[in-house]
């Protein structure tokens, strides 16, 4: 398993490659939405970081303390070709295709399906609630999402339907 500043050196090395801006606030969203989709896919976390719900969006406060020395790093790992370090193949796969589809993320804050703190009370989000939320995003393939969804089925160890296998299986269920 990858650590958080493994992940966020691999994101900001591979925005950095296609010359796009990353804030903090988008890194840490996209953190959170990456371990949102390896929850889904694998059933276990893409790091074991605990993500914080705070009145600015999801936070992993190892990497609010260290964003200036990741920047640093990120410039010189993507000389030495090693920012994928610490990352097994499925893990970089997931990363590369949720960045791929957020691609133009602007930094607003992910929905966690509940209502963020509007106080400055931080709260741990629990593995079991980003589950939940991702799942029910991918499960709902017929309402508009304002969060896409990354291609899991070639690396879940979750069996996946594509919308023609559903409608079929519907479809015996009804006659049966």
């Amino acid at each position: 398993m990858a650590g958080v500043v493994d992940v966020a050196r691999f994101i900001l090395s591979a925005r950095r490659r296609k010359n796009l801006r990353t804030t903090p606030d988008m890194l840490q969203g996209l953190l959170y939405i990456c371990q949102g989709w390896m929850l889904v896919a694998r059933d276990c976390p893409l790091f074991p970081e605990v993500i914080l719900a705070d009145k600015r969006g999801p936070i992993v406060r190892e990497i609010e303390t260290q964003m200036n020395s990741l920047r640093r790093e990120c410039l010189v790992s993507e000389e030495d070709g090693n920012e994928a370090a610490g990352l097994t193949t499925v893990e970089r796969m997931l990363v590369e295709r949720v960045l791929r589809i957020y691609e133009d993320c602007s930094g607003e804050k992910p929905s966690l399906g509940e209502s963020w703190p509007s106080t400055e009370t931080v709260q741990i989000i629990s593995h079991d609630s980003i589950l939940y939320y991702f799942s029910q995003l991918d499960a709902d393939a017929g309402v508009e999402k304002s969060m896409p969804r990354p291609y899991l089925a070639d690396i879940s160890v979750r069996s996946f339907l594509s919308e023609n296998d559903y409608e079929q299986l519907e479809e015996y269920m009804r006659s049966a």
